[in-house]
This record gives structure tokens, C-alpha cells and sequence, in this order.
């Protein structure tokens, strides 16, 4: 597809979602009576993942477009300007939100490969090509999807979140990998996709220095596009992942102060704790014993 003003990032609706740690993915169902006139445009910072269940629609990328039938996955990753058209009456969709944290922390040690990051950071034509066994299986789990969405049940998140993992997996098991090549996008939002993975992905103090060179881009350059996205420097980003990491820490294990410093790239217990009053507005033992009530 030509560029048009369709993908002019200035122009294009900024979603907001209220996502955290505690509460790292949601979802909801979608249903149309009428297929659609034109299409709708948004993008945003946590990952998109959808299944249509019924019906059919074209999703939109800068330079691609799909249609999906039902059984069929879309997603979008971190700021990617993405649209949809409903293309068939009577159509339902399932539509994730995800905090790009909660996937970049799924590891395995049964299956040291697993990338959940990698479905939302390649080009979107060289996503998923799943095979017909695999619509169904996602249908399947699309029911159960449901069933978690439309019932006031207790862990609701908690459900989602594992349902959700078993479809990466599901992902995984049913679509080729792609060769180096492949997985190499280009355009400033990508850029700044890969920043965050990057960031999302280490532990340690990473400088705007050392991530713009692995971007490719000046130093300069990058801190322009990456504020201009996100409301806020790559340093300030960094931290509170960093941040947000030790104190999950600090409050789901009995891991010292010091540990947990060292663990996120704090100079010492102290730098930790200056950092975390400033950012949570009470001291790591307060946050901890919250946790402990």
C-alpha cells in the first residue's frame, strides 16, 4: 500500500491503556452487525493481539494489508500504526491488550527458545502463515477465551494470562522461523519498538548512548523520535522498567534489598532506595510489608 496520510504518525490516534505489573492484559469482545465503510487507525505502546471468531475483516499496515477469516491471528507491536475494516455482517473479534513487559518476561526452561517478543517485532507480512489444523485450534481457545471474558469469575487476569501463553505457544509450534533477514524492519516506530525490547529485555543501566548505536541511528536522533513516542526519554523509560522489575521482586520474594539492587543495575542498596521513594513515594520496606498483610 502507498504511503498516504493513513500513516503519518502525527495524524494517527494515540490509544491510552491503563495497563501494570498487577494487571499486565486485557480483553474484550467485539461484535458488528455491518461490515464497514472505512477503515479506523490508532496505535499505541502495549502489543495488540486479535482472533477472529466470526465474520471476516481486512487488517491495515503501512505497506500491507490482510484479510482474516475465522481461526485467523493479527497483531500489532509496540507504537506500529495499524487499521482495520470489517469486510462481512455479523462479525466477532477477540482483541488482547498486552503489556510488552508480561511477554518479555516469558521464558521457559523446557523451551529455552521461546520468543513471545519476536511475533510483535517482525514485519507484519512475514507474521503468521497458519495452517488450517491451526484455525481450529484457535477457534477452540477463542471459546474459551470467551468464557474467561463473559464470566465474573475470580484470577480472571490470572486465566488470561495463562490461556494467553498457551496460544504463543500454539504460534510457535505452528509457524515457520524466520531468517535474519526477515526480521529486520525499518521506520522510526520500529526503531523505537526495539529500543523498548531492548530495554524490556536487560537488566542492567543501558545508556541512550549504547541502544541508539545498536538502533543504528545518532544518539540525537534517537532521543528526538523516542520522546516524541513516548512522552518521555529513553533514560526515564529505562528506569522505571527497572524500577517496576525490583519492586515485583521486592514484593513476590523474600530476596534481599541488596540482591534486588543488583539484580536491576543499582549501584547499591541505597541508590535502589532513593530511586524507589522518588518513584513509589514510600520506602522499600512499606512497599514490601503491603505485600505482606
Amino acid at each position: 500500500m502507498p504511503k498516504n496520510s493513513h500513516w503519518n504518525i502525527d495524524d494517527i490516534h494515540k490509544a491510552r491503556f491503563t495497563l501494570s505489573i498487577e494487571n499486565p492484559i486485557t480483553a474484550h469482545i467485539n461484535t458488528f452487525s455491518k461490515k464497514s465503510k472505512s477503515c479506523s487507525f490508532d496505535m499505541h505502546y502495549e502489543l495488540e493481539l486479535g482472533i477472529v471468531l466470526k465474520g471476516g475483516m481486512q487488517r491495515h499496515y503501512e505497506n500491507y494489508k490482510v484479510n482474516l477469516e475465522p481461526g485467523e491471528i493479527w497483531l500489532c507491536g509496540m507504537w506500529e500504526p495499524h487499521g482495520f475494516k470489517i469486510t462481512r455482517d455479523n462479525s466477532k473479534i477477540i482483541v488482547f491488550v498486552i503489556l510488552p513487559q508480561m511477554v518479555a518476561d516469558l521464558r521457559f526452561v523446557e523451551s529455552p527458545d521461546f520468543n513471545g517478543m519476536s511475533f510483535f517485532t517482525t514485519p507484519p507480512k512475514n507474521r503468521l502463515c497458519l495452517t488450517r489444523t491451526a484455525h481450529k485450534e484457535t477457534l477452540d481457545l477463542g471459546k474459551r477465551f470467551e468464557e474467561i471474558i463473559c464470566k465474573d469469575r475470580s484470577n480472571k487476569v490470572l486465566r488470561l494470562k495463562l490461556l494467553f501463553t498457551e496460544l504463543l505457544l500454539n504460534l510457535k509450534e505452528n509457524t515457520k522461523e524466520l531468517s535474519k533477514a526477515e526480521i529486520q524492519p525499518s521506520g522510526s516506530y520500529f526503531l523505537i519498538n526495539k529500543a523498548i525490547r531492548i530495554a524490556l529485555e536487560n537488566k542492567q543501566l543501558l545508556t541512550e548512548q549504547e541502544v541508539a548505536k545498536n538502533c543504528g541511528i545518532s544518539r540525537n536522533a534517537f532521543n528526538h523520535y523516542f520522546e516524541k513516542m513516548m512522552g518521555v526519554t529513553f533514560s526515564k523509560f529505562a528506569l522505571r522498567h527497572r524500577l517496576s522489575s525490583a519492586a515485583f521482586q521486592l514484593a513476590r520474594t523474600e530476596d534481599p534489598v541488596k540482591a534486588i539492587a543488583v539484580d536491576w543495575g543499582f549501584t547499591d542498596a541505597s541508590h535502589l532506595y532513593h530511586c524507589f521513594l522518588k518513584h513509589y513515594g514510600c520506602s522499600l520496606v512499606e512497599y514490601r510489608n503491603k505485600f505482606r498483610r
